[in-house]
C-alpha cells in the first residue's frame, strides 16, 4: 500500500474514527486503525466492543494512489504524530508487509503495523427499518435527554435512550428512575421499533456532527445494531439488551396545580439557594405555593437557611407544598428555551411535571424529595 495525501484531510478523518478506540481494550487490532485502499478511495476504521466508525476518503480527494492494501496502525500514535506535522503532504509506504514509513519533505518515521486480517469486519445487511433525522433534531433529543440517563452498570438499561416508533411518532425517552425526559419527532415514514441505544454511543456520535444542522443523518435498525450514516462517515453501535420500562404510565392525565413560572428568574433562584447544601447528596430544595407566591427554601443544620421568593401564574386557587433535588430540576430547567416553565403538580408524593411554553415535544420529570 503507498498513497500521498493532505495532512489536514488525513488528520480530521483520523480524529473522527479514533473516537472509537478504547485504550482499556485488551485486543491489541482494537487499539490501532485500520487503514484500507482501493480504487475507490482510503477507507479508516476504528472499534472497540460497543461502537465502530468508519470513515472515506474519496479517491479524488487523495493526491496519488500509488498501489492499494490494508495495515492497522496503533492509534494512539498515528494520531498524535500526524496531529504534530507541520508539512502539507504525507507520503505512506506499507514495507515488508507490516512496516509503515511515513514520509514528508523535512522528516521521516517508521512504526510498526498489524495485519490487516484480524480487524472485526463490516456486517451492514438491509433492514426495512431505517428513516432519515436532520442534524439540528439529533442534537436536539441529546440535549434534551441524555443527562436524565443512569450511570450505574448494575441497572444496564437505563443507561441508554429509549427510541420508540409508531405511526409516524418518535419517542425518545432517558430515566435514571429518579427523574425522566422526554422528547418527540414527527417522522417523515412510519417505522415500528423499540431499542435502547447507549448513551455513550449517542454522545460520541454527537461530536462528530458539525454545525450545518439541516444535514440529515441516516438511520438503519437492526435486532443488535444500529447503524449512523452521516455525511462520510458509518457509525455502528450495539444496541442494550433488555426490556424498557413503560414510561408512559407516569405521566397523568390530569394535575391538581398547573402553574407558570419566569424561566431565567426560577432557575438562578434554585442556583442561588441550592448554595446552602450542594455537598449534600440530595440537594433538597422545599418549594411553597400560597396565593400567586412561590418560596424556596434550603436550609443546612452547619450553615443556615436560605429563602426567596418569586410570583406565578396559577390555574386555581390551592396551595401547595413539596420538595426536590435543585440539581435534577436545574438539569431539567437547562432544556427549556421558552421564556415561561410550565409546572404540573398532582401530591406531594408523585412526580413534578416540567414542560415548555412553546414546545409541547419536550417534557421533563422529577420524582419528589419526602421530607418530614
Amino acid at each position: 500500500m503507498e498513497f500521498i495525501i493532505n495532512k489536514n484531510l488525513l488528520l480530521e478523518n483520523l480524529n473522527n474514527v479514533s473516537k472509537a478506540i478504547s485504550s482499556k481494550n485488551l485486543i491489541p487490532v482494537l487499539a490501532g486503525i485500520n487503514f484500507s485502499l482501493d480504487s475507490k478511495g482510503l477507507s479508516l476504521t476504528a472499534c472497540d466492543n460497543e461502537i465502530m466508525i468508519n470513515a472515506f476518503i474519496n479517491k479524488k480527494e487523495i493526491k496519488d494512489i500509488i498501489s492499494e492494501g490494508n495495515i492497522i496502525i496503533s492509534g494512539k500514535y498515528i494520531v498524535e504524530y500526524i496531529r504534530k506535522l507541520t508539512a502539507e503532504d504525507i507520503h505512506f509506504t506499507v514495507l515488508d508487509g507490516t512496516k509503515v514509513l511515513i514520509k514528508t519533505n523535512h522528516s521521516e518515521l517508521t512504526i510498526n503495523g498489524m495485519d490487516s486480517s484480524d480487524f472485526p469486519k463490516w456486517e451492514i445487511e438491509k433492514t426495512v427499518n431505517n428513516f432519515e433525522l436532520k442534524v439540528n433534531e439529533y442534537k436536539e433529543i441529546i440535549s434534551q435527554t441524555l443527562f436524565a440517563a443512569g450511570v450505574s452498570e448494575t441497572r444496564p438499561i437505563f443507561t441508554g435512550v429509549n427510541f420508540s416508533a409508531e405511526k409516524g411518532l418518535l419517542s425518545c425517552v432517558a430515566t435514571d428512575s429518579y427523574r425522566l425526559a422526554k422528547y418527540k419527532i414527527n417522522l417523515e415514514k412510519d417505522i415500528d421499533m423499540n431499542i435502547v441505544i447507549p448513551s455513550k454511543s449517542l454522545s460520541e456520535f454527537n461530536k462528530l456532527l458539525n454545525d450545518n444542522k439541516q444535514k440529515t443523518i441516516g438511520v438503519q435498525v437492526y435486532v443488535s445494531k444500529i447503524v449512523l450514516n452521516y455525511e462520510n462517515i458509518i457509525f455502528q453501535s450495539k444496541l442494550l439488551s433488555g426490556t424498557y420500562p413503560n414510561t408512559s404510565q407516569l405521566i397523568p392525565d390530569n394535575y391538581e396545580l398547573i402553574f407558570e413560572i419566569k424561566t431565567n428568574e426560577f432557575y438562578q433562584i434554585i442556583d442561588r439557594v441550592s448554595l446552602l447544601n450542594m455537598d449534600k447528596e440530595k440537594n433538597t430544595v422545599n418549594l411553597v405555593i400560597k396565593n400567586d407566591i412561590a418560596t424556596l427554601t434550603s436550609t443546612s443544620p452547619e450553615l443556615g437557611k436560605a429563602v426567596e421568593q418569586i410570583e406565578i401564574t396559577k390555574n386555581n386557587n390551592i396551595d401547595f407544598e413539596i420538595s426536590f433535588s435543585s440539581k435534577f430540576m436545574l438539569e431539567a430547567l437547562k432544556t427549556i428555551k421558552s421564556e415561561k416553565t410550565i409546572i404540573k403538580l398532582n401530591d406531594r408524593l408523585k412526580p413534578i411535571i416540567i414542560e415548555s411554553t412553546d414546545n409541547n415535544h419536550a417534557l421533563q420529570l422529577i420524582v419528589p424529595i419526602i421530607t418530614y
